[in-house]
């Protein structure tokens, strides 16, 4: 007769084993300037064990990739325990994990302490307006902030949230390039402030709006950021709503700024009219544009539109990408 102990024993015995060699396994893996775990179907466990080879380890760690993983507040807690040995890591990506509050609050509280940091992405991350409040506080109380590159896609944020950002953002302290808000919950009022902020800015190159609705009034204050901005290199409006009304709102500013060289506005409403309308703007006004995406509207004359427009592009590669169904 078996003996039900002796094989639960056993199981044990064996869930014990797969654990260790699992931990071995990342251990072995914590090695070098650069650990990539992204889409590793790590869990909490597996985050402690990174964490403790994390403040075992003595020489320099630069980037960390934890995305797309199930990690919870447990492991996210146990990483920024660890981080706090490692202040020089430059690039971090923690993205499309399954935190919660509490253990965004934790990192959000080691953030103080990596002055070096360059690359953070924290896109899906269920980052409230309270938690991106916190981590624009976090921003402000570094004593030195060397962040370029913030990812916040696919979060809850929302007006309230997205004042504390660009009140940071407008500090002495903090110089963000590259900045992806798309697909949060900020209405109107945010996508003012964010207009508001690019009247003065000299710092961001690259911004993300995309998958955000931006109504007629909206379209007009972006425009009119746009026509005072001289440093944005590239906006993506990418799935936001637009129509010919709010597009023509776009196309005055672009008569009138000579930055912005990538335009991104696919999955829209922009019809042959406005089409047409651009290519006049580009054609008499506009020398700077390289690189526009526009696949995804309703424009019916498409390839000789695509034509006309990448003649007028300076870009040297494909500067239309077209799907039409």
């Amino acid at each position: 007769m078996e003996n039900p102990q002796k094989e639960l024993d056993q199981c044990q015995q064996e869930i014990e084993a797969a654990i260790e060699k699992r931990r071995q396994n990342l251990e072995r893996l914590c090695q070098g300037k650069k650990l990539d775990f992204n889409a590793s179907e790590l869990d909490d466990l597996d985050a402690l064990c990174i964490a403790i080879s994390l403040i075992r380890r003595e020489d320099t760690l630069e980037s960390l990739y934890l995305g797309s993983n199930s990690i919870k507040d447990e492991g996210l807690e146990a990483i920024s325990s660890a981080l706090s040995k490692h202040v020089e890591i430059k690039e971090l990506y923690l993205g499309s994990n399954s935190f919660q509050e509490p253990g965004l609050q934790t990192f959000i509280n080691t953030i103080p302490e990596l002055t070096n940091l360059k690359v953070l992405s924290l896109g899906l991350s269920h980052i409230n307006d309270i938690l991106c409040t916190n981590f624009a506080g976090s921003l402000l109380a570094m004593t030195e902030c060397s962040l370029e590159i913030l990812y916040l896609n696919g979060n809850e944020i929302g007006d309230e949230g997205l004042l504390s950002l660009i009140v940071a953002m407008n500090s002495d302290k903090v110089h963000i390039k590259t900045l992806h808000l798309g697909d949060n919950e900020f209405t109107s009022v945010g996508v003012k402030l964010i207009a508001d902020f690019l009247e003065t800015d000299k710092d961001l190159r690259r911004l993300y709006l995309n998958d955000n609705q931006i109504d007629l009034e909206g379209c007009s204050d972006i425009s009119d950021g746009l026509c005072v901005n001289d440093t944005l290199k590239f906006l993506c409006l990418g799935n936001c709503g637009l129509n010919d009304e709010g597009f023509k709102h776009i196309l005055s500013s672009l008569s009138v700024n000579r930055s912005l060289e990538t335009l991104h506005i696919w999955n829209n409403s922009i019809t042959d009219l406005t089409a047409e309308m651009m290519l006049e703007v580009l054609e008499k006004y506009n020398p700077s544009l390289k690189e526009m995406l526009i696949f995804g509207n309703q424009i019916e004359k498409f390839d000789r539109f695509s034509t006309l427009l990448n003649s007028l592009l300076k870009s040297t590669r494909e500067s239309t990408s077209i799907i039409e169904d």
